[in-house]
């Protein structure tokens, strides 16, 4: 195996959570 063959693959991504998920959808008490 050549490392110039390996692709890197992120799988901790959170690109699709909206930027206000805390402030629409957590309780504002536990925040």
């Amino acid at each position: 195996m050549n490392i110039d063959d390996m692709v890197m693959v992120s799988i901790d991504d959170h690109v699709v959570e909206p930027r206000d998920i805390f402030e629409k959808h957590f309780p504002k008490n536990l925040m």
